[in-house]
Order: structure tokens, then C-alpha cells, then sequence
């Protein structure tokens, strides 16, 4: 069983983006309650921008590459909570568009999240914080490049095995034009020795003028043209079968004996000069 790369169908993004969009939103509520925080609605319109920006990777790679890299650090740059939550449009994002093989667009979104993050650094300068922000970003980068190569390595692989199976066909598919020319070559040499051996009869028949040797061409002739036949409705591939140019036993005709000569026309002695 070969191994497939994992696609998404059409119309997968749209129902991720819905359901990554409830997550973001149950979320969101869970913690401000939790936190006894107020929830800042710029931070909710960031978080659903990015996910809505997930049904359009197909239709829209580039532009949905921008939207995705600009609400994960807008989400903690103007909201309130610093939820978990605010990574999953750009990890979800960037992954995908690396595993569809859209790596301009992936290290689009991943150049767009990392100038932003460094213009909010750039208001309140944290190493550590801006380390780990970094880190992140390459991380899921890596993660994506990493599903698109196994991805191609799983195409590759398919592509050879379907080479493979079609150089199988096409030898099996020569081999046996091959036997079928090889076969055609032995029933033209059979008929070819049997015309020979016909015409050399006739011709020693009408050399001689005896009646005697024009009968036993007659007859030569006869055994040859049914030996011919027999061969032929037996099949090319069993040439021999049949009785041979030389008188041998064919299937109806007992060992060591010729065909009864046919009487018409044929002088008694009693009627020779």
C-alpha cells in the first residue's frame, strides 16, 4: 500500500476557520472571567480576523499570509489578555501554507508576526519576552518547512512507483509483441517451405511429362497443402502437429503410409502405348 501525502479537501479551510474562531471566542470569555478582566473587543476582532483569514489560504494565499501574520501580534499589542489563544491563527496558518507548499506566502506571514512583534518590543523592550517570541516564530516556520518536505518526499516516492508499474507494463507489453513477431516469423517460414516444396513438385511434374511423377507431384502437392492447413487451424504456436512435407504421420494418416491416389484421369497400362 503506497504511502499518500495528507491533503486537505476543498472547502476544509472554511469549517477550520469556523471552528478555530469558536475556540478563539470561548477562550477569550473563559479567561476574562477567569481573570476578572475586561475583554478588549480590538483583541477579538484580531483573533477572528486571523481566523477568518484560514478559509481564505487556498483562494488567497498572499494576502491571507498578511492578515495571519499581523493578528497574532496586534492581538497582544492592543488587547487585554494575553490568552494562548492568540498563537493559533498564525501556528495554524503557517503550517498550512508550508504543508500546501505556499512557502512565499508561509515566510510572508513569518516576516509580517516578526516586524510587528519587533515594533511593539521596539515600545517596551523585553529580551527574554522577545526571545521567546522569536523562537516561536521560527519554530512553527520550521514546522511547516518540515511537513512540506515530507510531503514531497511522499510524492516522490508515488511518482517512482508509478513509473515503475508503467516501464512493468510497457516491458510485458513488448514481450509480448515480441512472441507475437517471433511466432508470425515461424508460420511464414512453415508456409514458405511448403510453397517451395509445391512449386518444386509442379515444376519437376511438368518438366517429366510422366504421368506416374505428375501423380506423385499430384500427391506431394496434397499432403504438403493439408499438412499446411492442419498446422495453421491447429495454431501458430504449435507448428509440426500436423503431417510434415517429407509424408510423416499427420493426425489422420497412419505411419508409413501415403494418401490413396485419386483415380480420375489416370492411364491403365492396358491403355499406354
Amino acid at each position: 500500500m503506497r504511502n499518500r501525502a495528507v491533503r486537505m479537501p476543498h472547502g476544509a479551510e472554511a469549517a477550520l476557520a469556523i471552528g478555530l474562531s469558536v475556540v478563539l471566542v470561548v477562550s477569550e470569555v473563559v479567561l476574562a472571567q477567569g481573570l476578572g478582566l475586561r475583554m478588549a473587543a480590538s483583541g477579538l476582532v484580531t483573533q477572528l480576523a486571523g481566523a477568518g483569514a484560514i478559509a481564505m489560504l487556498r483562494a488567497a494565499p498572499v494576502a491571507a499570509a498578511v492578515v495571519i501574520g499581523a493578528a497574532t501580534p496586534m492581538y497582544y499589542i492592543l488587547g487585554t489578555i494575553d490568552s494562548w489563544g492568540g498563537w493559533l491563527p498564525f501556528v495554524v496558518g503557517v503550517f498550512l501554507l508550508s504543508a500546501e507548499r505556499h512557502r512565499i506566502s508561509a515566510l510572508t506571514a513569518t516576516t509580517v508576526a516578526l516586524a510587528l512583534f519587533a515594533l511593539g518590543e521596539g515600545v517596551s523592550f523585553v529580551p527574554a519576552r522577545a526571545l521567546t517570541v522569536a523562537a516561536w516564530l521560527l519554530v512553527v516556520w520550521a514546522a511547516g518547512e518540515i511537513a512540506r518536505g515530507r510531503r514531497d518526499h511522499l510524492d516522490q516516492v508515488e511518482l517512482r512507483a508509478l513509473e515503475a508499474e508503467r516501464t512493468r507494463e510497457q516491458q510485458a507489453r513488448r514481450r509480448a509483441i515480441a512472441e507475437q513477431l517471433r511466432t508470425a516469423r515461424e508460420v511464414q517460414e512453415m508456409l514458405v517451405d511448403r510453397i517451395l516444396l509445391i512449386d518444386m513438385r509442379a515444376a519437376t511434374a511438368l518438366d517429366r511429362r510422366d504421368p506416374d511423377d505428375a501423380f506423385d507431384a499430384l500427391d506431394a502437392i496434397e499432403g504438403a497443402s493439408t499438412s499446411s492447413l492442419r498446422e495453421l487451424r491447429a495454431g501458430p504456436g504449435a507448428p509440426g502437429r500436423a503431417g510434415g512435407d517429407d509424408g510423416s504421420a499427420g493426425p489422420d494418416r497412419a505411419p508409413g503410409t501415403r494418401p490413396e491416389r485419386r483415380p480420375r484421369g489416370r492411364p491403365v497400362d492396358g491403355d499406354r502405348g
